[in-house]
């Protein structure tokens, strides 16, 4: 099996709780919007990367939140910084938009005009030509070099992240 591979099926039940969760939020709401934001901010802005690309990823994606959260009048909430390998953090990254592209779609009928003002994150472009290069590099390694499961690892610590940040803003709302 190769990385690519074993990302998707090692890490679904990983995948399916997180979209489960925040896929519950109405994001026409002030409210959970916040809470998406802030859960989404307290993840990506704990990643530090190595290489230009992943930190560029996380800064275009943090600067965003951010600005979202002060036009909801939203605190930021950071959680300590930790190091994963940069597959992990453009697998989330761009796997993520896919996502939120779905998400946008809700989004996209708040009628609270200060929702819609909140509009950087959930905007941001896709980027699918990196995507497509990175499933492509991904799918060229075994998942059981050293690297690939270092690259796991990665992934499965960024969605242990998003838990712990959906606890810290407010477990009631992402309890199962």
């Amino acid at each position: 099996m190769n990385l690519r591979q074993a990302l998707k099926s090692d890490l679904q039940p990983e995948h399916d709780r997180v979209d489960e969760r925040m896929g519950a939020l109405d994001l026409t709401n002030r409210a959970d919007l916040g809470r998406f934001l802030q859960v989404h901010f307290s993840t990506w802005s704990a990643l530090d990367a190595v290489g230009d690309e992943a930190r560029h990823a996380l800064e275009t994606r943090v600067s965003s939140l951010d600005k979202d959260l002060a036009t909801l009048g939203v605190p930021a909430r950071p959680l300590p910084k930790i190091t994963v390998h940069d597959h992990s953090i453009l697998y989330m990254a761009y796997g993520s938009k896919m996502g939120t592209a779905v998400l946008r779609k809700r989004w996209l009928r708040a009628t609270d005009p200060t929702v819609r003002l909140a509009q950087e994150f959930l905007t941001l472009p896709d980027d699918h030509h990196a995507w497509n290069r990175l499933c492509s590099t991904l799918a060229k390694e075994q998942s059981d070099t050293e690297n690939a499961k270092t690259v796991l690892a990665g992934v499965r610590t960024i969605y242990a992240l998003f838990s712990k940040s959906m606890a810290s803003v407010g477990g009631e709302y992402f309890s199962q």
